[in-house]
């Protein structure tokens, strides 16, 4: 799945940011003046991602936020059969392959909860409001739960902290330590790669060297998805990952 558009409501500044569309070529500048939100819209896709979202991010108290995210999905993704499967397969024919989610959060629940948008819900249950207005919640549910493990992992960028280190301890990111400079940068990555840090502490070296070699060439293949720009006329940017003992 591909981020394609996103719409952020009652977070921070943004009273509703309007319909946000990434471009054809994958790249979305914002520009703008400095307080005006720039940093706020790339927060919010992180909360939608992690479900997180404190005091600071509502930008009233009685109007909790909501952020919607559009994404190109692939029907080769989907699992083969699941409830729900033919009524999914219909809405994309529909959508050009595009499905909503929005990302909830209430007072009784502060991480907030994802949701299919309210036209997706219609057609899963038919097309139309079952009696009495309710909708197929089995089926609904069903096509959520499938849906939601291939939404792609957003996190914020900031600065040093960010940026991929040239090496970095295991023990700091076991312990959490965020004093290493790329600490949230090698998480990052290894969130991107779909690593698990526990597997890399508890394998031996050929084990972890291998498994950070396919992990590097799938992230390096999963970027040239999305940003097509060369170095030197025909060079693209890979990762590369490399796993080091020391005494």
């Amino acid at each position: 799945m591909k981020l394609t558009r996103f719409e952020v409501c009652d977070y921070r500044s943004f009273e509703d940011s309007k319909d946000v569309r990434i471009p054809e070529g994958n790249l979305l500048t914002l520009v703008g003046q400095n307080e005006s939100g720039k940093t706020s819209l790339l927060r919010a896709l992180e909360s939608f991602s992690t479900g997180h979202a404190d005091f600071d991010d509502y930008r009233h108290a009685e109007s909790p936020p909501q952020v919607f995210c559009t994404f190109k999905l692939r029907v080769s993704e989907l699992p083969s059969s699941f409830p729900g499967h033919d009524e999914l397969l219909s809405y994309l024919s529909k959508t050009n392959g595009e499905v909503t989610l929005v990302r909830l959060w209430r007072a009784d629940d502060p991480e907030g909860r994802l949701e299919l948008s309210d036209d997706m819900d219609q057609h899963i249950s038919g097309g139309l409001w079952l009696e009495e207005g309710e909708l197929n919640e089995d089926l609904i549910a069903s096509v959520l739960s499938t849906v939601i493990p291939l939404v792609p992992p957003m996190s914020l960028f900031e600065s040093q902290s960010s940026l991929l280190p040239r090496s970095i301890p295991l023990s700091a990111l076991l312990d959490s330590d965020q004093s290493h400079q790329g600490y949230r940068g090698a998480l990052n990555f290894l969130g991107a790669a779909q690593l698990n840090l526990n597997k890399i502490a508890d394998g031996s070296d050929r084990q972890v060297t291998n498994r950070l070699a396919r992990a590097s060439a799938n992230v390096t293949r999963d970027l040239h998805d999305v940003w097509t720009q060369t170095t030197g006329g025909t060079t693209r940017v890979s990762l590369e990952s490399r796993w080091r003992t020391t005494n």
